[in-house]
């Protein structure tokens, strides 16, 4: 990421145990991936000698007291905008906050918005950051539905960003046309 020229990388965190049910496959697969805190303290160690930023995207609540000692801002994934425990614990700790949509209605996304009003009062639109997303891997380029970042933007007011799950660069290119001033960009070096 630093190598490509990413400003900022985005580190996903969870507990299994408080993401999936201990009697799935699901569950036996993601504790593969799960780190624990002693290794994102390497992996922030390792961010810093390099000289770039990071921020975290909780996946299960038990996350959020480590993250306040880490960083002052959070994204919150687009499945989790009716997690509203979670969201609390966000804006009871007045994060800086990255809010992903894909995977939400835009009735979810008006409710959390008054979660996070409710909370930070105008000072919402210095810490709230809105993000269009399309929530499938990847996604077909007539799929990207680049016009919602100009519908949130005139809807909410904030500053919009674009959640990238379109390969390629193209579809961000065009997000900043499209007043996006926040580009999220996944990637991988090895599939395998």
């Amino acid at each position: 990421a630093k190598q490509s020229g990413a400003d900022v990388v985005k580190f996903q965190c969870f507990t299994p145990e408080y993401y999936v049910s201990k009697d799935t496959q699901k569950y036996q697969r993601i504790k593969k991936f799960f780190f624990d805190q002693k290794k994102f303290d390497k992996i922030i160690k390792f961010c810093k000698k390099i000289k770039i930023k990071y921020l975290f995207t909780p996946v299960s609540h038990d996350w959020i007291n480590y993250i306040k000692k880490k960083s002052d801002t959070i994204k919150i994934a687009s499945g989790d905008l009716n997690f509203n425990f979670l969201i609390n614990q966000i804006v009871k700790n007045k994060f800086n906050i990255i809010l992903s949509t894909g995977a939400s209605s835009f009735e979810e996304i008006q409710k959390t918005f008054k979660i996070i009003k409710r909370n930070y009062g105008k000072q919402i639109f210095k810490k709230l950051i809105i993000m269009h997303c399309v929530s499938r891997y990847p996604v077909p380029d007539e799929e990207a539905n680049l016009l919602s970042i100009m519908y949130l933007k005139n809807k909410f007011n904030l500053t919009t960003g674009y959640s990238n799950h379109v390969i390629g660069i193209n579809a961000c290119l065009a997000s900043i046309c499209m007043v996006a001033r926040v580009i999220e960009f996944h990637f991988t070096d090895n599939k395998k």
